[in-house]
């Protein structure tokens, strides 16, 4: 059996394994710690926006079992509007609950 990290390393090797990372920050969430990073890509040959650069901002969020990660993704091509992208992904995972909205169901039912 392996031991299992703590959420806060989690979010943290999931932020620096990005390659391309121009800005990473922890976050502390209402769900529990997460990382959020920043970088910059270039649009594939087959898209309309040939040759053009894009913003890609990514949340990290570790569950709480631990062993599996929300990822939360906003890529736009307004580069010079990275703040605002950082700010609307970190409202967005504000947001994030591991709270089961079902209702329990027995099984006598």
């Amino acid at each position: 059996m392996t031991n299992r990290a703590p959420r806060k390393v989690i979010a943290a090797r999931a932020a620096v394994g990005s390659e391309r990372a121009e800005h990473i920050e922890s976050l502390d969430l209402p769900c529990g710690p997460a990382s959020l990073v920043q970088e910059r890509l270039t649009a594939p040959p087959e898209s309309a926006l040939f040759q053009r650069e894009l913003l890609q901002v990514t949340a990290y969020v570790p569950c709480p079992d631990a062993v599996r990660v929300v990822v939360l993704t906003l890529a736009t091509a307004a580069i010079g509007r990275a703040q605002h992208y950082r700010a609307l992904l970190r409202d967005i995972a504000q947001t994030v609950t591991f709270d089961n909205p079902l209702p329990d169901v027995s099984d006598e039912d």
